[in-house]
């Protein structure tokens, strides 16, 4: 196994594999430097595990996806704005975010 400049992992056994894997605070700096295919990779990332939260609080795909657009919205916004910053881990936080969305649908349902 090696380890790459960029983090990624390449893993040798019968044939050559690429794992890429880069921590989400290095993918938010990227994406503050302007590539804005980290800010896709964190989304890709993450999307299951909050839509799957989301869904277990609203009980209603299309809603779920509603909200779960929402909630990257909102963090698009505030790392475009400068506003966030890494005193937490990233999915914690977009949780916490979508975790609002969430107690706004049910208060309005």
């Amino acid at each position: 196994m090696y380890l790459c400049l960029d983090g990624s992992v390449l893993v040798i056994q019968d044939h050559l594999v690429m794992v890429n894997f880069v921590e989400d605070s290095i993918l938010l700096n990227r994406y503050r430097l302007g590539n804005n295919t980290s800010f896709q990779t964190l989304f890709l990332r993450h999307k299951k595990r909050i839509f799957n939260y989301i869904n277990s609080k609203v009980s209603d795909v299309d809603v779920s996806n509603d909200i779960l657009q929402e909630t990257f919205i909102k963090v698009f916004k505030i790392i475009k704005k400068g506003s966030y910053n890494e005193q937490g881990k990233f999915l914690p936080w977009v949780l916490r975010i979508s975790h609002n969305f969430c107690l706004l649908y049910t208060s309005d349902a």
